[in-house]
């Protein structure tokens, strides 16, 4: 359900840092293929929002969120 990621995700970006053990997790739903719930385009800038907020925990994701702004995922 995208509504159910949607708040999940802003619920973790609340926690921020608090939030490291989701890395993992918020990495292997970036590697979704695109049409999945969390894995697709339109909740990337969000997952972004929340690696962020957990800060230098969250930098095992960074190879794969530039991979999405550079396009070079499988499609």
């Amino acid at each position: 359900d995208p509504v159910l990621g949607y708040e999940a995700l802003q619920a973790l970006k609340a926690v921020g840092p608090g939030a490291a053990e989701a890395v993992p997790d918020l990495v292997a739903a970036l590697e979704k293929p695109l049409e999945r719930d969390l894995g697709n385009r339109a909740l990337a800038p969000l997952v972004a929002e929340v690696l962020a907020a957990i800060g230098p925990p969250a930098k095992a994701a960074v190879p794969e969120l530039v991979a999405i702004l550079e396009d070079r995922r499988p499609k």
